[in-house]
């Protein structure tokens, strides 16, 4: 349903943040009805390419390994629950709810280096 030849800048680099509304229906046959994309997830690869959404992945995955061996199952599940509402809502669209998100990874991250601060300095 695309038009246009293939863009392997685009594909790995993105669009540019905030481009999807703008521009997703410059690349498709049939008006877009929805000013969104599906889900954050599929936004974040448009906006961001393939690059910046691995790059949010290996940090993603890194803090979750970090929080579990740190047993921190409360904050592996609050990051879950992110997760998920990003896959069926857009929750980083609203200015509340982006800083509340990143408070929240603030919030993981000073746990995390509060347990090794006091593992390493008894």
């Amino acid at each position: 349903p695309f038009v246009g030849a293939f863009n392997w800048h685009w594909f790995l680099f993105g669009h540019g943040i905030d481009t999807f509304l703008p521009l997703f229906p410059v690349y498709k046959h049939d008006i877009n009805p929805f000013p969104q994309a599906h889900n954050c997830w599929l936004q974040f690869l448009w906006e961001i390419g393939l690059i910046g959404f691995l790059l949010i992945g290996w940090y993603s995955v890194s803090l979750v390994k970090r929080l579990y061996s740190n047993k921190e199952h409360l904050l592996i599940a609050g990051l879950a629950c992110i997760a998920t509402d990003m896959f069926f809502a857009f929750p980083t669209r609203m200015t509340q709810t982006f800083f509340l998100i990143v408070a929240f990874l603030a919030f993981c991250e000073k746990k995390y280096i509060d347990k090794v601060a006091r593992e390493t300095n008894p």
